[in-house]
């Protein structure tokens, strides 16, 4: 164990963003991306991750950072 190599944990995104509760923010957290990408693709890409079809976690995280670095 000590001469393991060193390892990461994982954030299980996925999970985090299929709570109910996290759907209100994540709205809020997508506007501005929302103003210059095709609103029906994010949405498909919310609903494969909320409905298990795709894990699209990492995705979705990177929107939300998209969507905090645009000054709109």
């Amino acid at each position: 164990m000590l001469k393991a190599p060193k390892k990461g944990f994982g954030i299980s995104l996925r999970e985090w963003f299929k709570d109910e509760s996290f759907n209100s923010k994540l709205e809020m957290n997508l506007s501005k991306v929302k103003q210059i990408l095709d609103n029906s693709a994010i949405e498909n890409i919310l609903k494969e991750n909320n409905s298990g079809a795709k894990d699209n976690g990492n995705f979705i995280w990177g929107l939300i950072m998209l969507d905090k670095s645009l000054k709109l």
